[in-house]
Protein backbone atom coordinates (compact mmCIF):
# COMPACT_ATOMS: atom_id res chain seq x y z
CA UNK A 1 0.00 0.00 0.00
CA UNK A 2 2.83 2.36 0.79
CA UNK A 3 4.31 1.89 -2.68
CA UNK A 4 0.96 2.72 -4.32
CA UNK A 5 0.65 5.92 -2.32
CA UNK A 6 4.18 6.95 -3.26
CA UNK A 7 3.49 6.35 -6.94
CA UNK A 8 0.28 8.40 -6.73
CA UNK A 9 2.12 11.21 -4.97
CA UNK A 10 4.73 11.16 -7.71
CA UNK A 11 2.24 11.19 -10.60
CA UNK A 12 -0.37 13.63 -9.26
CA UNK A 13 1.56 16.85 -9.93
CA UNK A 14 2.27 15.79 -13.50
CA UNK A 15 -1.37 14.90 -14.15
CA UNK A 16 -2.57 18.18 -12.61
CA UNK A 17 -0.07 20.14 -14.74
CA UNK A 18 -1.33 18.43 -17.90
CA UNK A 19 -4.96 19.22 -17.02
CA UNK A 20 -4.08 22.80 -16.18
CA UNK A 21 -2.18 23.30 -19.46
CA UNK A 22 -5.07 21.89 -21.49
CA UNK A 23 -7.58 24.03 -19.60
CA UNK A 24 -5.43 27.14 -20.03
CA UNK A 25 -4.97 26.50 -23.77
CA UNK A 26 -8.74 26.09 -24.16
CA UNK A 27 -9.45 29.33 -22.29
CA UNK A 28 -6.81 31.23 -24.29
CA UNK A 29 -8.45 30.02 -27.51
CA UNK A 30 -11.87 31.23 -26.30
CA UNK A 31 -10.66 34.62 -25.15
CA UNK A 32 -10.94 36.13 -21.69
CA UNK A 33 -10.95 34.20 -18.44
CA UNK A 34 -13.95 35.23 -16.38
CA UNK A 35 -14.42 35.26 -12.59
CA UNK A 36 -16.12 31.83 -12.60
CA UNK A 37 -13.07 30.26 -14.21
CA UNK A 38 -10.74 31.82 -11.65
CA UNK A 39 -12.93 30.56 -8.81
CA UNK A 40 -13.01 27.08 -10.37
CA UNK A 41 -9.22 27.11 -10.62
CA UNK A 42 -8.81 28.21 -7.00
CA UNK A 43 -11.18 25.52 -5.72
CA UNK A 44 -9.40 22.94 -7.85
CA UNK A 45 -5.98 23.94 -6.54
CA UNK A 46 -7.20 23.90 -2.93
CA UNK A 47 -8.75 20.46 -3.47
CA UNK A 48 -5.51 19.24 -5.03
CA UNK A 49 -3.46 20.57 -2.10
CA UNK A 50 -5.81 18.90 0.41
CA UNK A 51 -5.63 15.63 -1.52
CA UNK A 52 -1.82 15.74 -1.48
CA UNK A 53 -1.91 16.50 2.23
CA UNK A 54 -4.26 13.57 2.88
CA UNK A 55 -2.09 11.16 0.86
CA UNK A 56 1.07 12.40 2.56
CA UNK A 57 -0.44 12.04 6.02
CA UNK A 58 -1.77 8.57 5.24
CA UNK A 59 1.71 7.58 4.09
CA UNK A 60 3.29 9.06 7.19
CA UNK A 61 0.93 7.44 9.67
CA UNK A 62 0.26 4.15 7.90
CA UNK A 63 1.21 1.16 9.98
CA UNK A 64 4.09 -0.76 8.54
CA UNK A 65 4.18 -3.63 10.97
CA UNK A 66 6.72 -5.67 9.05
CA UNK A 67 9.90 -6.35 10.96
CA UNK A 68 12.97 -6.41 8.74
CA UNK A 69 13.95 -10.01 8.32
CA UNK A 70 10.87 -11.01 10.30
CA UNK A 71 8.56 -13.94 9.90
CA UNK A 72 4.92 -13.51 8.80
CA UNK A 73 2.46 -15.23 11.10
CA UNK A 74 -1.00 -15.57 9.47
CA UNK A 75 -4.22 -15.05 11.37
CA UNK A 76 -5.15 -18.07 13.46
CA UNK A 77 -7.38 -19.21 16.30
CA UNK A 78 -6.00 -19.73 19.80
CA UNK A 79 -8.35 -20.89 22.54
CA UNK A 80 -11.36 -19.65 20.58
CA UNK A 81 -9.85 -16.18 20.04
CA UNK A 82 -8.88 -14.90 16.60
CA UNK A 83 -5.27 -13.72 16.61
CA UNK A 84 -4.71 -11.25 13.73
CA UNK A 85 -1.89 -11.67 11.25
CA UNK A 86 1.39 -10.06 12.25
CA UNK A 87 5.14 -10.16 11.83
CA UNK A 88 7.49 -11.54 14.44
CA UNK A 89 11.19 -10.97 14.75
CA UNK A 90 13.35 -13.96 13.94
CA UNK A 91 14.66 -15.72 16.95
CA UNK A 92 18.46 -15.83 16.94
CA UNK A 93 19.69 -19.25 15.98
CA UNK A 94 21.51 -21.10 18.67
CA UNK A 95 24.96 -22.41 17.87
CA UNK A 96 25.08 -26.19 17.66
CA UNK A 97 26.54 -27.76 20.80
CA UNK A 98 30.26 -28.23 20.61
CA UNK A 99 31.44 -31.81 20.43
CA UNK A 100 34.58 -33.10 22.00
CA UNK A 101 37.10 -35.21 20.11
CA UNK A 102 35.90 -38.56 21.43
CA UNK A 103 32.40 -37.97 20.05
CA UNK A 104 33.88 -37.03 16.67
CA UNK A 105 35.94 -40.25 16.63
CA UNK A 106 32.88 -42.32 17.61
CA UNK A 107 30.87 -40.84 14.73
CA UNK A 108 33.64 -41.66 12.26
CA UNK A 109 33.77 -45.25 13.51
CA UNK A 110 30.02 -45.67 12.97
CA UNK A 111 30.23 -44.35 9.42
CA UNK A 112 32.79 -46.98 8.39
CA UNK A 113 30.86 -49.98 9.69
CA UNK A 114 28.91 -51.91 7.06
CA UNK A 115 25.22 -52.29 7.71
Amino acid sequence: MVIVIRIILLLLPVVMLIFWLRWRAQKNAEGDIDEGDVRFLRVGLIAFALMLLAFGLSLRFSEDTAVKGGIYVPAHMENGVLIPAHFEAKKPQEAPPERNETEAVDDNDNDNKPS
